[in-house]
């Protein structure tokens, strides 16, 4: 058995976005967002098609693909403001909810497509003064591409 080289953690995960519509290339999603303590994770499904036979199930994979809404949070400071009233203008604008979005990995991972904006959220203020730490949300819209560094 082979000895293990690498235990990959999150810490260096990394979100980039594109204000400026959907269908940019990896190179053209730029903007990152800093101070990311969150991304939800990525998941994906295929709809697999099931049909019952005399010698049992059968499969086949010929559904659609889908994905699952990445959350991105982040700390509310001097260096995410910027980002924060962005993505809050895009949000309270319909015609700028389409974005492109990357995500990377420290593993080498590095996922990137189209999106909508579909949720921000604000904190609560309460008695307990907390660090400031804001979720968006986004619709994958379409298929990811993915790359891997070798």
């Amino acid at each position: 058995m082979a000895d293990v080289k690498n235990i990959w953690t999150t810490e260096g995960s990394g979100v980039w976005i594109n204000l400026e519509g959907q269908g940019k290339t990896d190179a053209e999603i730029t903007a990152q967002i800093p101070d990311v303590t969150h991304v939800s994770a990525l998941s994906s499904t295929r709809e697999v098609k099931k049909k019952g036979t005399v010698s049992g199930a059968e499969y086949s994979a010929g559904g659609k693909q889908t994905y699952a809404d990445p959350e991105v949070k982040f700390l509310l400071n001097d260096r995410t403001m910027a980002t924060y009233t962005q993505l809050w203008d895009a949000l309270d604008d319909a015609t700028k909810l389409a974005v492109s979005i990357k995500i990377t990995y420290p593993w080498g991972e590095t996922v990137y497509g189209d999106a909508v904006l579909v949720e921000m959220s604000r904190p609560e203020a309460a008695d307990t003064h907390e660090i400031v730490e804001i979720t968006a949300k986004f619709a994958i819209s379409g298929r990811l591409k993915r790359v891997v560094k070798k």
